[in-house]
């Protein structure tokens, strides 16, 4: 099967400081480092886009990026105006009209716009995880579509990262929402109250040594950042 990175890299508009700008490249440097050397270890894409949204002065940061990883910038194109996850899902869209029977990978710089040690360990914890997981053999299983560390109980993916099948997003929607917590709810189906049913959690058949629940779909409540994250998944920023 066929496995294509969609990375999102958001680094603001042309009102962003160069005090911020400086902040928000380091921090995306750190995480697109890590999802490389992920990815080195595990020879797991065959491809990798990057879409990127930010202002002109940051061209020359992308295109380092770009040359450095490996990475190819979809479509050839710097987004400027800030539609939240609209390009990367687009590009993905785009993509699944004419790429049958893969496997997308979606992931984003966590915490560019405002970069914190806690959304470089939620990055760490879902690329680590998603990356050691056998797609080929989960995705043989006609009945699951996508794969993901927290389904929610209509499918959704908690913090937006996951595996999905070409086929089943071929046919998703995907709009300009005003509301950016609508790009979380592009893969669910709010009309299905057991739609976390297609989605597979790797952290199921993980042995992680501590108290946290396994469950069937989770809540926001439920994945408490500090408990989840540090205590319980003993991530360090520093790591």
């Amino acid at each position: 099967m066929k496995k294509i990175l969609f990375l999102f890299l958001y680094l603001g508009d042309d009102t962003a400081t160069q005090d911020e700008i400086s902040f928000r490249t380091a921090h995306a440097l750190t995480e697109i480092q890590y999802l490389t050397n992920l990815d080195n270890l595990h020879n797991t894409f065959d491809k990798k886009y990057l879409i990127a949204v930010a202002p002109e002065q940051c061209d020359q940061f992308v295109s380092y990026v770009c040359d450095e990883y490996k990475l190819e910038l979809y479509d050839g194109i710097i987004q400027r105006d800030n539609t939240y996850e609209y390009p990367a899902f687009m590009a993905m869209s785009k993509e699944s009209q004419t790429v049958a029977d893969a496997a997308f990978f979606y992931a984003h710089c966590k915490g560019t716009g405002r970069p914190t040690p806690v959304a470089y360990g939620i990055f760490k914890l879902h690329t680590s995880i998603l990356l050691d997981t056998d797609v080929d053999k989960v995705f043989e299983d006609d009945t699951i579509n996508t794969i993901g560390l927290f389904p929610s109980q209509h499918g959704a993916l908690w913090h937006n990262f996951f595996w999905v099948k070409s086929n089943y997003f071929k046919n998703k929607p995907i709009l300009k929402w005003e509301n950016r917590y609508e790009f979380e709810h592009a893969v669910d189906d709010r009309s299905d109250p057991e739609h976390y049913k297609t989605s597979y959690s790797p952290l199921r058949y993980i042995d992680h040594g501590t108290d946290f629940r396994i469950l069937d779909w989770y809540t926001s409540d439920d994945l408490d950042i500090q408990t989840t994250f540090y205590d319980l998944f003993h991530l360090s920023p520093e790591l």
